[in-house]
């Protein structure tokens, strides 16, 4: 009697374990089906291309038009960006200019005209910063707000750590910097 007691005993924490197994996997799976629906990677092709060209981690070039646009090719910020990664056609002005391109601020509607040139402005913004935490900042304000801050010797460590002193664009830092860790835990 008492050794089946304790074989159905056993036998019950068995199937507890294994359903608990189970469920964990299933609860695994269905989460990261959600996290790559709400992370998804379209205009991969345009990405992944000019991510290249420019030597710039997807998952950056990813976060910044899932945080600007949420990968709308026809956004229009109160900023005044436009398309997937909310360019400011002033910045694609300037960039034309390099460029030499003959193009106009309509064409920022095209998603792979918008990645590319979004692209080459955080490329631009990587060379002139080198960290992200401040490319993220000029995205999520403006070149010349990142620009006065680093001026300011109380601002800018040694290190060339940034304390950006806007507490909202802070947070949209903060905010930029966990999108594109959750790009890259997700897809790399």
């Amino acid at each position: 009697m008492k050794y089946k007691r304790a074989l159905l005993r056993s036998a019950v924490i068995a199937a507890i374990i294994a359903l608990s197994v189970a469920m964990g996997f299933v609860w695994q799976t269905v989460s990261r089906n959600m996290d790559y629906k709400k992370y998804p990677r379209e205009f991969s092709e345009h990405v992944e291309k000019y991510a290249a060209e420019y030597a710039i981690p997807e998952e950056v070039v990813y976060a910044v038009i899932k945080y600007k646009s949420d990968f709308r090719s026809n956004y229009v910020g109160s900023d005044t960006g436009v398309g997937l990664t909310g360019l400011k056609p002033v910045e694609f002005t300037r960039l034309l200019s390099v460029t030499r391109e003959d193009l106009t601020d309509g064409i920022l509607y095209d998603p792979e005209t918008n990645i590319r040139y979004g692209t080459y402005y955080l490329s631009i913004l990587y060379s002139s910063y080198g960290r992200w935490e401040q490319v993220f900042a000029a995205v999520a304000s403006s070149r010349e707000a990142v620009d006065l801050w680093r001026e300011d010797p109380e601002l800018l460590g040694e290190m060339g750590k940034l304390t950006i002193p806007d507490e909202s664009v802070a947070a949209e830092v903060e905010k930029l910097e966990s999108i594109a860790a959750k790009y890259k835990s997700l897809y790399n």
